[in-house]
């Protein structure tokens, strides 16, 4: 799994546009990063889908949605990855733990583990991207539940689509969020138009522009 670098932790600490982040910044992170790496379990559960639309409404296998974000994300594909990825549930616990004995470190702890499965949903993004070139295919920007008109309530139907929990563990609460929370669902739109497609989708996202965590235009 790679190790995202110091840019990404500052990114989800807000110290996006801050320069030179002093020596104990940079302390808190090395200490986090040999407390958390031990006990991350990075897994995934990726399914692959054909694609149609009726009546306006965008079919990703079983799976029906109206949302005009993915509609227009997904314009033009065929097929789609549906992915499901973890850190596992020792990250959670070891943020909790650690709000019990130092709140700098669980606030970093946290936002070292949000770049974490960042960097884990790149990877197996970037997997993906390479099975779909095998079949002339290329890949759209991910797009999770919760983005745009998406609604989280489409996890359910991500869940009851393939086997999420069996291969990964992830369950879902009542309200629809996931359980490790450091886990993330996404469906990648994959069709025969090369399209300069952003792996990371900050450029793509509406919210982009007021979003505390953006990477657009980001200078840190």
């Amino acid at each position: 799994m790679r190790r995202p670098d110091d840019r990404e932790i500052l990114r989800y600490l807000s110290y996006k546009g801050i320069t030179g982040e002093t020596e104990e910044i940079r302390e808190l992170i090395r200490r986090c990063r040999d407390l958390l790496e031990p006990v991350l379990r990075p897994r995934s559960c990726v399914r692959f889908f054909d694609v149609t639309c009726e009546e306006n409404r965008l079919c990703i296998g079983s799976l029906k949605t109206d949302s005009r974000s993915l509609y227009r994300n997904m314009k033009g594909c065929t097929q789609a990855a549906v992915m499901a990825c973890t850190l596992g549930i020792e990250t959670d616990r070891l943020i909790q733990r650690k709000q019990l004995t130092s709140m700098s470190e669980s606030a970093c702890l946290d936002a070292m583990a949000s770049a974490y499965i960042e960097a884990w949903c790149d990877e197996v993004n970037e997997r993906i991207r390479t099975d779909a070139a095998k079949e002339n295919l290329y890949c759209r920007p991910r797009f999770s539940p919760g983005y745009g008109d998406l609604p989280l309530a489409m996890q359910k139907e991500i869940f009851s689509l393939m086997p999420v929990t069996k291969e990964t563990g992830i369950t879902l609460t009542d309200s629809c969020l996931m359980i490790p929370s450091k886990s993330v669902t996404a469906i990648i739109g994959m069709s025969i138009e090369n399209r300069n497609c952003i792996l990371q989708g900050c450029e793509e996202c509406t919210q982009s522009a007021t979003c505390a965590y953006s990477r657009s235009g980001e200078n840190i």
